[in-house]
């Protein structure tokens, strides 16, 4: 009998234990009346002390303390504090804010042509025909947009206005793109009038224009004199063009002196051609002992930056805005002594010819970063590029062309340099690890200005020496025909070259 009652008991303890619990859980554990879950000691959660949570003490969150979040304290977010986003505090995305479109209008595109355009360096945008255009990629509220071109159509030039700028509360909708058809002109600055041998002292300058796809040497098409500016007759780093970025203008630098004058402390000024062959002063700078000004460069005339050999400015590349009438603002300190500034797809670039054979600044160089406009910038060679050992020993004029549709950005360079045993027009392209390698080019002979287009898929090369303006097709061989387009009278030299300002 004793066995059978301690068998019972064994049999029964088990029942107890489920009816009365477990003394060391206040609550029960297996769900009860009007019990729904797991762990805890209420709501509907598998841990935790209240709402339809996993974890956390409100709402239908996952860990948190209200609203119907994951994580949070608010709004149907998964962690943040309010509106329908998984995260932040507002607006009807990801990441607490509301995205807006960035668009605007084409004009001008020849048909058949196709435009590329980027937004903050991706969202590749490619446009066949004018009118309204939108990026696909939308931008959130706050955040910048900076539209680029990232390939032009063959045979024109297109610029964007109104390009960068902060998101605010609407879709962007102003940023307009216009193209032009370039004129496969070009002009060349001449110096000297003919009736006296070049010196020193300033003398005057003239603009021609010509016709770059002509093969055989004819008379220029126009003739600019220009009054109120002058440059030294012998100083062949004086007196170098450059069309700005939008394609409106060419801009140079020099004196404001009459011819036959000393151009050591005279005023120097910024000079700007238009297509309508207008010329305007723009910016007049104080004198100094000797610095020269030798190159000019703008993206759309409302600032500058020029090149020259320091001295009292102590550098040799300045800033000014359009209309300054007082002291520039130095960029670069070293090297002081520059020749030909350049902006090229939105970034500054200079050539030099000093510096030592251990510390040579004999190459081309990009300034800082984009386009700078304060003092402290360096200057850094280009990837791979030769510097100070041939072939570039005395490079000056340079110019970049797109070339790769399919990577944004410049990727073909020609240089011209006039070192007379080793010198000529050079060409490198750049590989996929951005290393700049020489490529074959037929070489016209030591040369200073340089400039080049595409006349459908075939580059056009047009350089300046001391007495011709000359022009060649890159074929990719050694052997290409050079035409003379024009020979400098006597008593008269050419300097600098550019492409033709478009309207």
């Amino acid at each position: 009998m004793r066995l059978s009652i301690r068998l019972l008991l064994t049999l029964l303890m088990p029942l107890a234990l489920v009816h009365c619990g477990d003394p060391d859980e206040p609550g029960p554990v297996d769900p009860g009346p009007g019990e729904t879950r797991d762990a805890g000691t209420g709501g509907e959660t598998d841990a935790g002390t209240g709402g339809e949570t996993d974890a956390g003490t409100g709402g239908e969150t996952d860990a948190g303390t209200g609203g119907e979040t994951d994580a949070g304290t608010g709004g149907e977010t998964d962690a943040g504090t309010g509106g329908e986003t998984d995260a932040g505090t507002g607006g009807e995305t990801d990441a607490g804010t509301v995205d807006y479109t960035v668009g605007g209008t084409l004009s001008g595109l020849g048909a058949g042509k196709t435009l590329k355009l980027l937004n903050n360096g991706g969202d590749e945008l490619s446009l066949t025909a004018n009118g309204p255009y939108t990026f696909t990629t939308p931008v959130a509220a706050g955040d910048g947009y900076n539209v680029t071109i990232s390939a032009q159509p063959a045979g024109q030039k297109c610029t964007v206005t109104h390009g960068s700028g902060t998101i605010s509360t609407s879709d962007v909708t102003n940023v307009d793109v216009a193209c032009v058809t370039e004129s496969h002109n070009v002009v060349v600055l001449r110096v000297g009038t003919g009736t006296g041998a070049l010196s020193g002292k300033a003398t005057p300058v003239f603009i021609e224009t010509y016709d770059a796809l002509s093969t055989t040497t004819r008379p220029p098409s126009n003739i600019t004199s220009i009054n109120g500016l002058t440059i030294s007759g012998t100083s062949t780093a004086e007196g170098f063009l450059s069309r700005s970025s939008d394609g409106r203008y060419v801009v140079f630098g020099g004196y404001s002196e009459s011819a036959g004058s000393d151009t050591a402390t005279s005023n120097r000024v910024i000079g700007r051609l238009d297509a309508a062959n207008e010329f305007v002063t723009v910016v007049m700078l104080p004198s100094t002992d000797t610095f020269g000004i030798r190159s000019v460069t703008t993206v759309d005339g409302s600032a500058y930056w020029f090149a020259g050999n320091g001295n009292t400015f102590d550098t040799g590349i300045q800033y000014v805005p359009h209309g300054a009438m007082g002291s520039p603002t130095p960029i670069l300190s070293a090297p002081t002594n520059n020749r030909v500034v350049l902006i090229s797809n939105g970034n500054l670039y200079v050539t030099s010819g000093s510096g030592s054979t251990t510390a040579p600044y004999k190459s081309v160089f990009s300034v800082g970063t984009g386009l700078p406009t304060t003092s402290g910038q360096t200057a850094t060679v280009l990837p791979n590029l030769p510097n100070g050992v041939a072939p570039l020993t005395s490079p000056y004029g340079f110019f970049f062309l797109d070339r790769d549709a399919s990577s944004p950005g410049d990727d073909t360079l020609y240089v011209a340099d006039d070192a007379s045993a080793t010198g000529g027009v050079f060409k490198f392209v750049k590989d996929a690890t951005g290393n700049w390698k020489q490529a074959s080019l037929t070489n016209p002979g030591a040369a200073r200005g340089v400039v080049a287009f595409l006349d459908g898929t075939t580059v056009r090369v047009v350089a300046t020496t001391g007495t011709k303006l000359l022009t060649f097709v890159d074929d990719g061989t050694t052997t290409a025909t050079i035409t003379t387009l024009a020979t400098a009278a006597t008593n008269t030299a050419y300097r600098g070259v550019a492409l033709a300002p478009i309207p």
